[in-house]
């Protein structure tokens, strides 16, 4: 592993390190609410430590291989795309997919669960880049045209994410990173505006006209002191969980809000039990981490002269860290309840498998950069 840091940026490569390792201990302390139940305890714990393995496995043989490089991911980048989405397809299978809660976003292999618009992100974050690169640089005169193009090809995934998996928050964060993408590259100011206001549009009309709980999660985010033990409860229990560590925390594995108190201790409400548990000063630390990574990876991605690579590395950062920031203001009631998980540290082994995977890919794109 020492061989990484040779190749890669020690600024990011570090923060990233940091934030596997801190996440870990992070979902380990609000396990602790599940240690009634031994083996499922167990099992939760081991599924996340093998993610995690697997998902540096794979982060290293991609850092440091020499066989793969921008030109492999933009060659095969349709292909890779294809496979992920039609992974994604799997799930309407009989005996493949696996519904919960009414939304069927799980695959059953037998030995393990896997959650396929997880492994979709990365399909689309290697491929939308290449495809803006083709439409704006070698394809129709018209610009407009090529966009408009552009958006249509994206729109089937899309599609298939809300309508028919239902999975509002992997689709708010694939449109931020593909809107990262168009941002950057050499698509018309204008132009970049109007898909902004296609995608503030959709979203619209998803929350406030076809998602049950959307305008719900909206009306108790403006107004929460309404409904406080109903509809508004998850939020306030945030709240107060964060508020009960005050500035140093009541210390590591000691939340008492994670015991049944507070919904999804291990997922959208997980920062709340680390704020208890390590207070003010630790939940600075741990934004200041990110904040170092996403920065960094920003800056990295703005000296990469190869336009391919400098549209992947942002796209990469943008799914990373776009749900992060968004399930931290969701707790601290900044924002309506989102449902995005904190990658690298939040519940779920497809996602902070395939988080790794994407650094790993970053750190391929950008090993040559010394700044």
């Amino acid at each position: 592993m020492l061989k990484v840091f040779k190749i890669a940026d020690k600024i990011f490569l570090s923060s990233f390190f940091i934030l596997v390792v801190l996440g870990f201990f992070i979902f380990l302390s609000a396990s602790f609410g599940s240690l009634h139940d031994m083996k499922f305890f167990l099992s939760l714990t081991l599924k996340q430590l093998i993610s995690i393995f697997l998902g540096i496995l794979v982060f290293y043989f991609l850092a440091y291989s020499k066989k793969i490089n921008e030109k492999c991911f933009r060659k095969y980048s349709v292909w890779i795309f294809f496979i992920t989405l039609i992974i994604q397809l799997l799930v309407f299978f009989p005996g493949l997919g696996i519904e919960i809660k009414g939304a069927t976003r799980w695959l059953d292999l037998g030995f393990l669960t896997i959650q396929p618009s997880e492994i979709l992100k990365l399909g689309i974050v290697v491929f939308a880049p290449a495809l803006v690169l083709a439409f704006v640089e070698n394809f129709y005169k018209n610009k407009f045209f090529n966009l408009l193009l552009f958006l249509t090809i994206f729109t089937i995934p899309l599609f298939l994410i809300f309508f028919f998996i239902k999975d509002f928050g992997t689709l708010t964060t694939i449109l931020f990173s593909i809107f990262s993408v168009i941002l950057v590259s050499k698509v018309k100011f204008t132009h970049t505006l109007f898909s902004a206001f296609l995608g503030i549009l959709f979203l619209f009309i998803l929350i406030f006209f076809l998602v049950p709980h959307g305008k719900e999660r909206i009306e108790n985010f403006l107004g929460s002191e309404e409904d406080p033990l109903g509809s508004s409860f998850h939020t306030n229990q945030s709240i107060m969980t964060i508020g009960s560590g005050e500035i140093l925390g009541i210390g590591f594995g000691k939340s008492l809000q994670k015991f049944d108190y507070l919904p999804e201790p291990l997922g959208d409400s997980i920062f709340a039990v680390y704020a208890e548990e390590k207070g003010f000063l630790g939940s600075v630390f741990f934004l200041l981490v990110f904040m170092v990574f996403t920065g960094r990876g920003l800056y990295l991605s703005y000296k990469n002269k190869n336009k391919y690579s400098r549209l992947v590395s942002v796209g990469i950062i943008s799914l990373i860290v776009f749900p992060v920031f968004l399930n931290i203001a969701s707790v601290l009631k900044l924002f309506p309840l989102s449902g995005l998980p904190i990658n690298f540290v939040s519940k779920g082994g497809s996602a902070i498998l395939i988080s790794i995977i994407l650094v790993g890919i970053f750190i391929n794109l950008n090993r040559k950069i010394r700044v």
